[in-house]
């Protein structure tokens, strides 16, 4: 048995072996001819048989590092053609032996293996200015004032729009949030201190409990503060385990605070290890540029390798596209800097890419460096650089929550770059991929992609990454052939010529972000039109064609999905119906108020569309029982998207797949969903032919 090798986007992860024998690859096959969501690469390099390139395109993946060596990469890769492997800087750039492209993590002797997460690289950098800030409320803020110990009202910090993205890093940084739970719970002690004047004045000589606290908090006329201070202190009661004010106040005054702490301290050993530092660099300089090395085969090389995989064999991988490696990303879960991105995406640009696919994408944008990535995006957009960015898998809709870098630059819309989720064979997307109808422009197949990886040996991978990689290898081929195509137009191309998904309505998870809480993942129907601005997945036969203006009609024969005729009924085959033939082989209903069969031979309809999963299922079943009953029996099909008057108007067609048989006399039979040859075959015999 072959054992394939795992990657997800999300969580990088290895839960198989790696194999020497490249997997079936979906991914390349097409609907039409062979009953899959794959993008039609295939069948668009078939389309460019005879034809020649008129261009070597350089793609540039910035990301994690690859494997130069494998044998399905290695002849696709980027030379720089100024660079030898010499030991010194040929081409004056900074950067010795560039050659395939640079590693950013690290410099002469030292390779970054291991990065922290950006949320918690910000909270520490701005702790001390803003984290004893507390509460904003309309236009007043709260902080707890350690001299006093106190909870006090102050003025807004002086830089506002820098005050206003830490309260965003701490919703990103579990480190922010613990340290913050400290704070709060020394400005939950001070106020418990107050509250216990005040009720030993209003119940003198007693023995305070909950019920007493209870009664004074629920007073009229508290403020939006008081109230959620009432409500930690209502809390605190169960954490010391009594009733009793006395204890829930000792409790406090020993162990509150000191429980938080010991929070705070197990999430500061818990931050991903970062090497960053040993480069030797400034990251918050981005004018320091030294840094930096050739090793391109680093840690989790296999992640890139698979994209540089999907990117070769999309291209076509017969030499005409060159791929640039540009290492900015280590670890499992660790964040790249904004700096190693910016000066990435320069370098390619620089270069002489054509295309640029972006790696990780994030939910927190840093707030003085996010700017460097900006002017590097309108950099490449100045340049005519096709950008291609995966939105990443975590079930959000991105008009909620937005992951940068995305198109929206300096409030202005970059047309340059195309945004990528991934779907799966059966058209359906990912169950974690973030969605919106704006915001994301097109899926791509990204669920069980099989590609290189490294040590010569292939993988199966998962991720709107491997999808946008699909995507990038697109635009380079159809830009090998089409030279001429700017950025904008390759988008527009690729997004004008899905295969359209627009009215299929499909399971996807998405979930809720509220004031920095994530909630749980729950599941719900959505049309696929409102989750991706292009409606459909990626198809190249169609966007090659389109760019071209060539058709495949005779340049491949459908493999293993039958023509379906459409008006001409012959004998053993299957006749498509549309209302005119409808109407005058089956029943007029424009006509007769009752059913009226008008055909003398018994049939079955078969209800479809081209995005039911159990549909195509069924479909050889119906090829090969309208050949056994050739002459008893007609098979007809109908579509229920192109037909809804037949499907929805008379018939009250509402699930698919489903069978109606009709007999010469009688009313019509409907059977439900995915039923079996021997089942149909029952229905035939029983009802259809009962009288033969």
């Amino acid at each position: 048995m072959k054992k394939l090798f795992f990657i997800y986007t999300v969580i990088f992860c290895f839960t198989g072996n790696t194999t020497g024998q490249a997997p079936e690859k979906w991914q390349t096959l097409s609907f039409e001819n062979n009953g899959v969501y794959g993008a039609g690469v295939r069948n668009a390099h078939s389309l460019a048989k005879g034809m020649k390139p008129e261009k070597k395109v350089t793609v540039a993946i910035i990301g994690y590092g690859i494997d130069i060596a494998h044998k399905d990469i290695n002849r696709s890769l980027w030379v720089n053609p100024k660079e030898k492997i010499n030991g010194k800087d040929d081409d004056g750039d900074g950067r010795t032996d560039d050659i395939h492209g640079w590693n950013f993590l690290g410099n002469d002797s030292v390779t970054v293996n291991k990065l922290s997460r950006e949320g918690d690289r910000e909270f520490l950098r701005l702790k001390d200015k803003y984290a004893h800030y507390l509460f904003v409320v309309d236009d007043k803020v709260y902080c707890y004032d350690s001299i006093a110990g106190a909870l006090v009202e102050t003025c807004f910090p002086g830089d506002r729009k820098e005050f206003d993205y830490f309260r965003s890093v701490i919703a990103e940084s579990e480190t922010g949030r613990t340290y913050m739970g400290i704070t709060l719970a020394k400005a939950v002690v001070s106020f418990i201190h107050g509250l216990d004047r005040t009720l030993r004045q209003i119940f003198p000589d007693k023995q305070l409990t909950r019920q007493d606290f209870q009664s004074v908090a629920n007073q009229p006329g508290a403020s939006f503060i008081e109230q959620n201070l009432n409500g930690l202190v209502d809390l605190m009661f169960m954490s010391a385990g009594s009733d009793s004010w006395e204890k829930m106040v000792e409790y406090a005054d020993t162990e509150y605070v000191a429980y938080q702490w010991q929070q705070y301290e197990q999430a500061l050993k818990n931050i991903y290890p970062d090497e960053r530092q040993t480069t030797g660099d400034n990251p918050c300089d981005l004018g320091d540029t030294r840094y930096g090395n050739s090793n391109l085969q680093a840690d989790n090389a296999g992640y890139g390798t698979m994209q540089a995989g999907i990117i070769a064999e999309t291209a076509g991988n017969a030499g005409q596209v060159k791929i640039m490696a540009l290492r900015v990303n280590a670890g499992d879960y660790g964040e790249s800097y904004a700096k190693d991105v910016a000066l990435a995406i320069r370098y390619a640009v620089d270069k002489g890419a054509d295309i640029i696919q972006i790696g990780k994408t994030n939910t927190l944008y840093s707030c003085p460096y996010s700017q460097w990535v900006d002017d590097a995006l309108q950099y490449a957009a100045q340049k005519g650089i096709f950008v291609v960015i995966p939105m990443m898998d975590y079930s959000y809709n991105l008009d909620d929550r937005p992951f940068y870098p995305n198109r929206r630059v300096k409030g202005e819309v970059l047309h340059n770059i195309i945004t990528v989720a991934a779907s799966d064979s059966l058209g359906n997307p990912h169950k974690s991929a973030n969605f919106s109808k704006t915001e994301l422009d097109i899926f791509a197949p990204g669920v069980d992609i099989g590609a290189a990886c490294t040590d010569d040996k292939y993988a199966v991978g998962t991720g709107s990454a491997f999808a946008a990689a699909m995507v990038t290898g697109a635009a380079a081929f159809i830009k090998s052939y089409c030279p001429e195509i700017s950025s904008s137009s390759m988008r527009k191309l690729l997004m004008d010529n899905v295969t359209a998904r627009e009215d299929a309505e499909v399971e996807k998870q998405f979930r809720l972000h509220r004031d920095g809480q994530e909630e749980r993942p729950v599941t719900d129907l959505f049309l696929f039109t409102d989750l991706c601005a292009s409606g459909g997945i990626l198809n190249v036969e169609k966007a090659f064609s389109a760019a071209t203006n060539k058709t495949l009609a005779k340049a491949v024969k459908p493999a293993n999905r039958k023509r379906v005729n459409r008006e001409s009924p012959v004998e053993g085959a299957v006749t498509r119906l549309n209302r005119e033939t409808f109407l005058s082989k089956i029943f007029n209903f424009r006509k007769y108020g009752e059913w009226k069969y008008e055909g003398d031979t018994p049939c079955v309809i078969d209800f479809w569309a081209t995005w039911c999963g159990p549909c195509r299922k069924l479909d050889p079943v119906v090829e090969e029982l309208a050949k056994e009953y050739a002459g008893r029996v007609k098979f007809y099909k109908v579509n229920v998207d192109e037909e809804k008057e037949i499907a929805e108007g008379y018939f009250n067609i509402r699930s698919i797949p489903l069978l109606l048989f009709i007999p010469v006399k009688g009313e019509p039979v409907k059977a439900l969903g995915l039923i079996s040859k021997e089942e149909i075959r029952v229905r035939i015999e029983g009802y259809l032919l009962k009288k033969e």
